[in-house]
């Protein structure tokens, strides 16, 4: 399953947590991702699948620098052996109105062997 090798990836390599969902009892206060499966693609027998991960902090600014060190680390996933190719599809300001929380999301296309 592609959400549970990208988050213990990023739980690997990052400093910030990584969860497949918002964690329970979370506050505007904590800084964590969450990564989420949005769909896959396929062509000539090659699969890819697109992830979206929240960035999610206690001010705008913290969000966004988080969200860049995401993508990062998500571009760097080509030096695994398993990881074929990772392609940055959009990212953005994506606050969650209804937790109050400032959020960014990446979207990207990840390829496996």
């Amino acid at each position: 399953m592609i959400e549970q090798f990208v988050i213990q990836y990023l739980n690997s390599v990052m400093d910030v947590p990584a969860y497949g969902e918002v964690p329970e009892g979370a506050t505007d206060a904590d800084t964590y991702v969450v990564v989420d499966k949005s769909g896959s693609q396929g062509e000539n027998h090659v699969e890819s699948s697109v992830v979206i991960v929240y960035s999610y902090a206690p001010t705008k600014i913290k969000a966004a620098e988080l969200n860049e060190s995401v993508k990062r680390a998500l571009l760097d996933m080509t030096e695994l052996d398993s990881v074929s190719a990772v392609r940055l599809n959009s990212d953005s300001n994506a606050t969650d109105d209804e937790m109050k929380n400032y959020r960014y999301q990446c979207v990207v296309v990840i390829t496996l062997f």
